[in-house]
C-alpha cells in the first residue's frame, strides 16, 4: 500500500504552479518625471520655464497712473471776456466807470492731496472806459489795466471728473492812463490836468471761480470757468487816489493735469 501511494506522488513532484494561481501581483510605478532639456550650449534651469502667456490667459492692460485723472503737475492757461467796474476816490469825490475787458491768466503748481491743487498764478486784464462823476462825463477813453500775482487753490471733488472750484489772491496793481484825466485840485478852482500820464495803484486782490473741463487726451482738458475778480488799491502821491475794482468774466481754460 505504501509503495502504491509513493508511486502516485512521484509524477507530481517538481511541477511548477500555474501563472494564474501562483504569481503575486506587482505594484505599478509611475514613469519618472520628464526633465526640461535646455537648448545646446545652455545650462538647464532649476525649474522649467513658465508656460506661454496663451496658456495662462490674456493679461489685463496696465493703466498708467494719472491717466484722465486729476493729479501730479498742474498747468492752466485761461483767457476770456468780462466786465470791469472801477470806482475811484479822488479828493473825497467818487468817480466811476465800467467797460468790457479782456483777461488772460497762467497758473503752475501741483497736487498736494486728493483733488487739491496749489499753484502760483499771474493774470492780466485790460479795458478802455469812460469815467463819470455825479452823472456827468469826467473823462473818456481811459485805459485801465489790472494785474495779479499770487497763489491759487483748485479743488476737484472727483479727481476723475471735470468739475472744479478755485480761489486765489495776492498782490494786485491797477494802472490808469490819465493823460486825459482831469480833477479839481482844490475846491473853487478850474479843472487842471492831472499830473503824469499814468497812475499806478497797488494793493491786494483775489478771485473765486467755478468751472468744468473735459479731457481730450490723457492729461489735457478744455473747459469753461465763471470767475469773479476784485481788488482794493491806492496811490499816495501829490494827490491821493484809491480804487476798487470788480470784474466778473467767462473764461476758457486749457489745463494739463
Amino acid at each position: 500500500m505504501k509503495l502504491w501511494l509513493t508511486a502516485l506522488a512521484v509524477p507530481f513532484v517538481g511541477l511548477a504552479p500555474t501563472d494564474a494561481c501562483a504569481q503575486a501581483p506587482q505594484a505599478v510605478t509611475a514613469p519618472p518625471p520628464q526633465r526640461y532639456a535646455p537648448p545646446p550650449g545652455q545650462v538647464a534651469p532649476i525649474s522649467p520655464p513658465p508656460p506661454p502667456a496663451e496658456t495662462r490667459g490674456a493679461q489685463p492692460p496696465t493703466v498708467r497712473a494719472g491717466r484722465r485723472t486729476h493729479g501730479g503737475f498742474f498747468f492752466q492757461l485761461a483767457s476770456g471776456l468780462g466786465l470791469d467796474r472801477v470806482t475811484l476816490e479822488l479828493q473825497g469825490r467818487s468817480i466811476e466807470g465800467q467797460a468790457r475787458s479782456g483777461a488772460v491768466d497762467l497758473a503752475f503748481g501741483g497736487t498736494v492731496a486728493r483733488g487739491l491743487v496749489v499753484a502760483g498764478v499771474t493774470g492780466f486784464r485790460a479795458s478802455t472806459m469812460d469815467l463819470d462823476r455825479d452823472g456827468q462825463r469826467f473823462s473818456s477813453n481811459v485805459l485801465v489795466t489790472s494785474s495779479l500775482m499770487g497763489v491759487m487753490l483748485a479743488w476737484y471733488p472727483d479727481p476723475a471728473g471735470g468739475f472744479f472750484a478755485q480761489v486765489g489772491g495776492g498782490y494786485a496793481a491797477v494802472s490808469l492812463d490819465s493823460s486825459t484825466l482831469t480833477v479839481a485840485q482844490t475846491p473853487g478852482r478850474a479843472y487842471d490836468d492831472y499830473p503824469g500820464d499814468t497812475t499806478r495803484l497797488d494793493g491786494v486782490g483775489g478771485f473765486v471761480g467755478l468751472g468744468h473741463g473735459l479731457y481730450f487726451s490723457d492729461e489735457w482738458s478744455f473747459g469753461l470757468t465763471l470767475r469773479v475778480d476784485a481788488a482794493t488799491v491806492s496811490s499816495h502821491g501829490a494827490i491821493t487816489v484809491s480804487a476798487t475794482t470788480l470784474s466778473p468774466s467767462l473764461r476758457t481754460t486749457l489745463t494739463f493735469h
